[in-house]
């Protein structure tokens, strides 16, 4: 009888520790492409010496998958921290395909979970860590551009015509858009076409160049923009490999169409700009050190 009162004891200490006192995954996580869906330790509280798992989840929820072995999880800021012997360690590779998400069908992205164990280290005060669990990863945005260019003699004869943009970007952390209005254009030959796109960061983190998946320094916010154009020659300013975005935020890019011969009448070109980067995102979560008791 006492045993089982023990094991009721205990099964409520559990269930009471998933509901009240449970450290909580703070600050950033992302929010297009991959994102973190959690980041804590077992317990908010841990002696020194004491082997404490820490657990971690990533989802995608943008429009491309992400292949096995493409992206990895670092924790940082628990430097003093050791890594016991069977333990995934600080670093841990996504070891699953991460699908993309679905909505059209109805399906989410692929989510990853995993556990790994530091030793917390012997302290003689009692110390609040807030580490931070990085996932960096590569990614690909693409943007469909149909432009249509209203002639002015097409404007003289309804002025409701104008010049449009329609865009479909898939989704992830970047999103393209037109600056300002398209020109009306004149009829004739060899006609060029000035017009500015923005690409924009929205996805939470900071993007970087690069062949592997390490943020170094000198490549933080710099991707590789490709412009193809089709129905007139489209070239943009800057592109190729290492446009830097300003403040890790955004980038104008400066735009031509060229058409070898333009009718009085609307002509339509598409341009598909393809973005290709690695993206990292943070997100932090807290765990207390008690001091180390003689």
């Amino acid at each position: 009888m006492q045993v089982k009162l023990q094991i009721f004891l205990l099964a409520a200490a559990v269930v009471l520790a998933g509901c009240i006192g449970q450290p909580t995954t703070t600050g950033g996580g992302g929010t297009a492409g991959l994102i973190i869906t959690s980041f804590s330790p077992e317990l908010p509280e841990v002696e020194g010496g004491e082997n404490v798992v820490f657990t971690m989840a990533v989802k995608n929820v943008g429009d491309v998958s992400v292949a096995t072995s493409a992206a990895k999880i670092q924790i940082l800021g628990l430097d003093d921290w050791a890594v016991p012997s069977g333990s995934p360690g600080k670093t841990v590779t996504i070891d699953t395909d991460l699908r993309r998400a679905d909505p059209a069908r109805g399906e989410e992205g692929e989510e990853f979970f995993k556990d790994t164990t530091l030793t917390a280290p012997q302290k003689d005060t009692t110390i609040t860590y807030t580490p931070t669990v990085r996932v960096l990863y590569p990614y690909t945005t693409t943007s469909t551009i149909l432009l249509k260019f209203a002639t002015r003699e097409v404007i003289k004869t309804d002025p409701n015509q104008q010049s449009t943009a329609t865009i479909a970007t898939t989704s992830g952390p970047f999103v393209v858009s037109v600056r300002g209005k398209l020109l009306t254009i004149k009829s004739g030959s060899n006609v060029e076409v000035p017009f500015q796109l923005e690409i924009q960061n929205v996805g939470g983190g900071r993007a970087f160049s690069g062949t592997g998946v390490d943020a170094a320094s000198d490549e933080i916010d710099k991707i590789k923009v490709t412009p193809t154009g089709s129905g007139a020659t489209i070239t943009c300013d800057p592109s190729g490999a290492d446009v830097r975005l300003i403040g890790g935020k955004s980038r104008v890019l400066s735009c031509r169409a060229t058409f070898s011969t333009v009718p009085p009448a609307t002509i339509t070109a598409t341009l598909d700009l393809e973005l290709e980067y690695n993206y990292f995102i943070d997100t932090q979560t807290s765990v207390t050190l008690l001091k180390t008791s003689v």
